[in-house]
């Protein structure tokens, strides 16, 4: 068995399992965003942020790269901190703002995977 096949045969799983962890982290910041949303009377707003917070995190989970990962997990510990710590600045901003830095960073990652190939 060549070295070569094996990578090959082992770059499927290492994807699937990548998108899985991008997914959960993707779900959770979602949670947050919601949890963090449950004193807001207004549902709609909520649905929107929710919606806002989701794109970038389904654009990374469908690059299938690291750096789409660590685009979630940091989106998720913001979250999580914005959730259920003190956050350092105004809920709303902290929902508008990280999505829109995602967005910058999956962009940014996809620039360096086309320019490496």
């Amino acid at each position: 068995m060549s070295p070569e096949w094996s990578r090959e045969a082992s770059r499927p799983a290492t994807s699937g399992r990548l998108r899985a962890w991008t997914l959960a982290a993707s779900g959770a910041a979602v949670a947050l965003t919601a949890y963090a949303g449950r004193h807001n009377s207004s549902a709609i707003l909520v649905l929107v942020f929710c919606v806002w917070v989701a794109l970038p995190l389904l654009a990374a989970a469908s690059m299938t790269r690291p750096a789409a990962l660590a685009v979630a997990l940091a989106s998720m510990a913001v979250y999580a901190q914005a959730a259920f710590g003190h956050p350092w600045a105004k809920l709303g901003f902290i929902f508008l703002v990280v999505p829109a830095a995602g967005w910058v960073a999956i962009g940014a990652a996809a620039l360096l995977t086309r320019r490496g190939r």
